[in-house]
Protein backbone atom coordinates (compact mmCIF):
# COMPACT_ATOMS: atom_id res chain seq x y z
CA UNK A 1 0.00 0.00 0.00
CA UNK A 2 1.08 3.38 -0.82
CA UNK A 3 0.29 6.33 1.34
CA UNK A 4 0.50 9.81 0.36
CA UNK A 5 1.86 11.77 3.23
CA UNK A 6 3.89 10.81 6.24
CA UNK A 7 0.77 9.38 8.30
CA UNK A 8 1.78 6.14 9.93
CA UNK A 9 -1.40 3.65 8.42
CA UNK A 10 -1.46 1.46 11.93
CA UNK A 11 -4.93 0.12 10.63
CA UNK A 12 -2.96 -1.30 7.66
CA UNK A 13 0.08 -2.98 9.36
CA UNK A 14 -2.23 -4.58 11.70
CA UNK A 15 -4.39 -6.13 8.99
CA UNK A 16 -0.89 -7.48 7.70
CA UNK A 17 -0.25 -4.71 4.93
CA UNK A 18 3.05 -3.50 3.90
CA UNK A 19 2.46 0.24 4.06
CA UNK A 20 5.43 2.79 2.18
CA UNK A 21 4.76 6.27 2.80
CA UNK A 22 5.55 8.63 0.39
CA UNK A 23 6.88 11.96 1.34
CA UNK A 24 5.40 13.98 -1.52
CA UNK A 25 6.76 17.28 0.18
CA UNK A 26 10.30 16.44 -0.64
CA UNK A 27 9.43 16.37 -4.26
CA UNK A 28 7.64 19.69 -4.40
CA UNK A 29 7.71 21.46 -1.23
CA UNK A 30 3.60 23.47 0.11
CA UNK A 31 4.14 27.03 0.84
CA UNK A 32 1.01 28.48 0.80
CA UNK A 33 0.56 31.47 -1.75
CA UNK A 34 3.87 30.64 -2.68
CA UNK A 35 5.84 29.60 -6.48
CA UNK A 36 7.06 26.22 -5.59
CA UNK A 37 10.21 25.23 -6.72
CA UNK A 38 11.55 21.77 -5.47
CA UNK A 39 13.75 18.89 -6.57
CA UNK A 40 11.30 17.76 -9.37
CA UNK A 41 11.46 21.69 -10.82
CA UNK A 42 14.87 21.88 -11.03
CA UNK A 43 15.63 18.61 -12.49
CA UNK A 44 13.14 19.02 -15.22
CA UNK A 45 14.76 23.14 -16.05
CA UNK A 46 18.09 21.43 -15.70
CA UNK A 47 17.13 18.59 -18.45
CA UNK A 48 14.85 20.63 -21.37
CA UNK A 49 17.03 23.78 -20.28
CA UNK A 50 14.11 26.39 -19.31
CA UNK A 51 11.96 27.15 -16.43
CA UNK A 52 8.34 26.86 -18.13
CA UNK A 53 6.21 24.19 -16.65
CA UNK A 54 3.12 23.11 -18.22
CA UNK A 55 2.11 21.32 -14.73
CA UNK A 56 1.90 21.85 -11.36
CA UNK A 57 2.65 19.81 -8.11
CA UNK A 58 -0.48 18.18 -8.43
CA UNK A 59 0.98 16.08 -11.51
CA UNK A 60 4.51 16.23 -10.46
CA UNK A 61 3.09 14.59 -6.96
CA UNK A 62 1.88 11.96 -8.90
CA UNK A 63 4.38 11.18 -11.00
CA UNK A 64 6.54 11.03 -7.90
CA UNK A 65 3.94 8.08 -6.53
CA UNK A 66 4.51 6.49 -10.01
CA UNK A 67 7.95 6.19 -9.01
CA UNK A 68 7.75 4.98 -5.89
CA UNK A 69 5.78 2.13 -7.11
CA UNK A 70 8.33 1.51 -9.90
CA UNK A 71 10.43 0.72 -6.41
CA UNK A 72 7.67 -0.99 -4.43
CA UNK A 73 7.64 -3.56 -7.06
CA UNK A 74 10.74 -4.44 -7.09
CA UNK A 75 10.55 -5.70 -3.75
CA UNK A 76 10.23 -9.23 -2.50
CA UNK A 77 7.93 -8.37 0.16
CA UNK A 78 5.97 -6.50 -2.36
CA UNK A 79 2.92 -8.28 -4.32
CA UNK A 80 2.51 -6.26 -7.63
CA UNK A 81 -0.89 -7.82 -8.42
CA UNK A 82 -1.78 -6.21 -5.07
CA UNK A 83 -1.37 -2.39 -4.86
CA UNK A 84 -3.71 0.40 -2.97
CA UNK A 85 -2.79 3.53 -3.19
CA UNK A 86 -4.66 6.44 -0.76
CA UNK A 87 -4.17 10.16 0.91
CA UNK A 88 -5.78 12.73 2.34
CA UNK A 89 -6.84 16.34 1.52
CA UNK A 90 -3.64 17.69 -1.15
CA UNK A 91 -2.56 13.97 -0.98
CA UNK A 92 -6.08 12.59 -1.79
CA UNK A 93 -6.22 14.58 -4.97
CA UNK A 94 -2.67 13.09 -5.30
CA UNK A 95 -3.73 9.81 -5.14
CA UNK A 96 -6.23 10.26 -7.15
CA UNK A 97 -4.19 11.19 -10.38
CA UNK A 98 -1.67 8.90 -9.19
CA UNK A 99 -3.84 5.88 -9.54
CA UNK A 100 -6.41 7.31 -12.24
CA UNK A 101 -2.66 6.85 -14.26
CA UNK A 102 -1.65 3.64 -13.36
CA UNK A 103 -3.50 0.62 -13.36
CA UNK A 104 -0.65 -0.63 -11.34
CA UNK A 105 -2.71 0.77 -8.41
CA UNK A 106 -5.76 -1.84 -7.92
CA UNK A 107 -7.65 0.07 -5.51
CA UNK A 108 -7.81 4.04 -5.29
CA UNK A 109 -9.25 5.66 -2.36
CA UNK A 110 -8.86 9.82 -2.30
CA UNK A 111 -10.02 11.21 1.10
CA UNK A 112 -11.68 14.47 1.70
CA UNK A 113 -9.93 15.62 -1.21
CA UNK A 114 -12.49 18.09 -2.90
CA UNK A 115 -12.04 20.99 -5.29
CA UNK A 116 -9.41 18.97 -8.24
CA UNK A 117 -9.70 15.76 -5.77
CA UNK A 118 -13.27 13.83 -6.28
CA UNK A 119 -15.36 16.86 -5.46
CA UNK A 120 -17.11 18.25 -8.90
CA UNK A 121 -16.24 22.04 -10.43
CA UNK A 122 -19.66 22.10 -11.25
CA UNK A 123 -21.59 21.42 -8.05
CA UNK A 124 -20.32 23.28 -5.43
CA UNK A 125 -22.03 23.16 -1.69
CA UNK A 126 -22.20 26.02 0.67
CA UNK A 127 -18.96 26.53 1.75
CA UNK A 128 -16.83 24.40 -0.26
CA UNK A 129 -13.82 25.24 -1.95
CA UNK A 130 -14.14 26.33 -5.76
CA UNK A 131 -10.94 26.79 -8.30
CA UNK A 132 -11.18 31.05 -7.39
CA UNK A 133 -10.07 29.49 -4.06
CA UNK A 134 -7.67 26.74 -5.00
CA UNK A 135 -5.73 28.86 -7.85
CA UNK A 136 -5.69 32.36 -5.70
CA UNK A 137 -2.49 33.65 -5.43
CA UNK A 138 -2.78 33.75 -1.67
CA UNK A 139 -3.42 29.87 -1.39
CA UNK A 140 -2.12 27.42 -3.48
CA UNK A 141 -2.20 28.32 -7.21
CA UNK A 142 1.31 26.31 -7.85
CA UNK A 143 -0.83 23.38 -7.03
CA UNK A 144 -2.31 23.63 -10.70
CA UNK A 145 -1.29 23.67 -14.29
CA UNK A 146 -0.41 27.70 -15.55
CA UNK A 147 -3.60 29.17 -16.47
CA UNK A 148 -6.21 27.14 -14.63
CA UNK A 149 -6.81 30.09 -12.63
CA UNK A 150 -8.65 31.61 -16.20
CA UNK A 151 -11.65 28.76 -15.31
CA UNK A 152 -12.57 30.14 -11.49
CA UNK A 153 -15.61 32.35 -11.63
CA UNK A 154 -16.25 30.41 -15.39
CA UNK A 155 -16.62 26.74 -14.84
CA UNK A 156 -19.45 26.28 -16.47
CA UNK A 157 -17.00 26.10 -19.75
CA UNK A 158 -14.68 23.71 -18.16
CA UNK A 159 -14.74 21.27 -21.21
CA UNK A 160 -15.13 18.39 -18.29
CA UNK A 161 -15.49 17.44 -14.53
CA UNK A 162 -13.67 15.24 -12.46
CA UNK A 163 -15.97 12.18 -13.01
CA UNK A 164 -13.87 12.17 -16.47
CA UNK A 165 -10.63 11.85 -14.38
CA UNK A 166 -12.17 9.16 -11.93
CA UNK A 167 -13.55 7.18 -15.09
CA UNK A 168 -10.07 6.38 -16.22
CA UNK A 169 -9.79 4.50 -12.86
CA UNK A 170 -12.69 2.01 -14.29
CA UNK A 171 -12.72 -1.12 -13.63
CA UNK A 172 -10.71 -1.13 -10.84
CA UNK A 173 -11.94 -0.36 -7.07
CA UNK A 174 -12.19 3.34 -6.29
CA UNK A 175 -13.62 4.46 -2.78
CA UNK A 176 -14.13 8.17 -2.21
CA UNK A 177 -13.90 8.19 2.22
CA UNK A 178 -15.55 11.56 3.33
CA UNK A 179 -16.80 13.63 6.29
CA UNK A 180 -20.50 15.26 6.30
CA UNK A 181 -18.72 18.17 7.89
CA UNK A 182 -16.04 18.74 5.59
CA UNK A 183 -17.74 21.42 3.86
CA UNK A 184 -14.77 22.82 2.72
CA UNK A 185 -13.95 19.21 0.42
CA UNK A 186 -16.98 19.68 -1.25
CA UNK A 187 -19.68 16.82 -0.04
CA UNK A 188 -22.32 17.11 -2.01
CA UNK A 189 -20.06 17.74 -4.91
CA UNK A 190 -18.26 14.83 -4.71
CA UNK A 191 -21.87 12.69 -4.21
CA UNK A 192 -22.29 14.49 -7.64
CA UNK A 193 -19.33 13.21 -9.15
CA UNK A 194 -19.67 9.72 -7.59
CA UNK A 195 -22.80 9.24 -9.44
CA UNK A 196 -21.79 10.86 -12.82
CA UNK A 197 -18.71 7.88 -12.70
CA UNK A 198 -21.18 5.07 -12.52
CA UNK A 199 -22.35 5.05 -16.03
CA UNK A 200 -18.92 3.82 -16.95
CA UNK A 201 -18.39 1.28 -14.09
CA UNK A 202 -21.51 -0.29 -15.15
CA UNK A 203 -20.10 0.19 -19.19
CA UNK A 204 -17.39 -2.08 -17.80
CA UNK A 205 -19.12 -4.17 -16.27
CA UNK A 206 -18.00 -3.28 -12.68
CA UNK A 207 -21.11 -1.47 -10.92
CA UNK A 208 -20.12 -2.26 -7.19
CA UNK A 209 -16.75 -1.14 -7.72
CA UNK A 210 -17.41 2.76 -7.96
CA UNK A 211 -17.57 3.68 -3.99
CA UNK A 212 -17.99 6.40 -2.09
CA UNK A 213 -18.43 6.47 2.41
CA UNK A 214 -19.40 9.02 4.32
CA UNK A 215 -19.13 9.43 8.44
CA UNK A 216 -19.85 12.21 10.80
CA UNK A 217 -17.16 14.52 11.28
CA UNK A 218 -14.55 17.20 9.08
CA UNK A 219 -11.26 17.58 7.45
CA UNK A 220 -9.50 14.67 9.20
CA UNK A 221 -8.23 10.99 8.04
CA UNK A 222 -10.13 8.90 10.38
CA UNK A 223 -9.94 5.83 11.92
CA UNK A 224 -13.29 4.72 10.32
CA UNK A 225 -11.84 5.97 6.62
CA UNK A 226 -9.09 3.53 7.11
CA UNK A 227 -11.62 0.43 7.78
CA UNK A 228 -13.94 0.84 5.40
CA UNK A 229 -11.00 1.20 2.95
CA UNK A 230 -9.10 -1.82 4.16
CA UNK A 231 -12.27 -3.63 3.68
CA UNK A 232 -12.37 -2.82 -0.01
CA UNK A 233 -8.62 -3.73 -0.22
CA UNK A 234 -9.50 -6.89 1.72
CA UNK A 235 -12.90 -8.12 -0.38
CA UNK A 236 -10.50 -7.09 -3.21
CA UNK A 237 -7.54 -8.61 -2.35
CA UNK A 238 -8.27 -11.61 -0.35
CA UNK A 239 -12.14 -12.48 -1.54
CA UNK A 240 -13.99 -11.40 1.60
CA UNK A 241 -17.67 -10.43 1.33
CA UNK A 242 -17.78 -6.91 0.01
CA UNK A 243 -19.16 -4.65 1.89
CA UNK A 244 -22.67 -3.22 0.34
CA UNK A 245 -23.55 0.05 2.08
CA UNK A 246 -20.60 1.94 -0.32
CA UNK A 247 -22.80 3.85 -2.76
CA UNK A 248 -25.23 5.69 -0.60
CA UNK A 249 -24.71 9.32 -1.72
CA UNK A 250 -25.92 12.92 0.60
CA UNK A 251 -29.77 14.01 0.50
CA UNK A 252 -29.80 17.00 -1.35
CA UNK A 253 -27.23 15.79 -4.18
CA UNK A 254 -28.22 17.25 -7.31
CA UNK A 255 -29.36 14.48 -9.92
CA UNK A 256 -27.24 13.91 -13.16
CA UNK A 257 -28.12 16.30 -15.78
CA UNK A 258 -28.25 14.54 -19.56
CA UNK A 259 -27.41 16.97 -22.48
CA UNK A 260 -28.92 14.42 -24.61
CA UNK A 261 -30.46 10.61 -23.91
CA UNK A 262 -28.14 8.24 -24.60
CA UNK A 263 -27.13 4.71 -22.61
CA UNK A 264 -24.36 2.41 -22.08
CA UNK A 265 -24.06 -0.64 -24.42
CA UNK A 266 -25.48 -3.39 -23.13
CA UNK A 267 -22.82 -6.39 -22.60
Amino acid sequence: MLYVGRKTHEAALSRGYVVVNYPNDMLEPMEIGQAIRGPARDAYAALVGHDAFSWGSIAAWAWGAHRAIDHMVSLPEIDAAQLAITGHSRNGKTALLAGALDPRCQVVNPAGSGCAGAGSYLVLGAGSEDLAALTSRERWWAWTAPGFEAFAGHEDTLPFDQHWLMALVAPRPLLRTEGTQDTWANPVGTSAAFLATQPVYDLLGAPEANTIHYRSGGHDHTEEDAGVFLDLCDATFCGKPMRNDLAHVLDGTPARERLFEWDAPRR
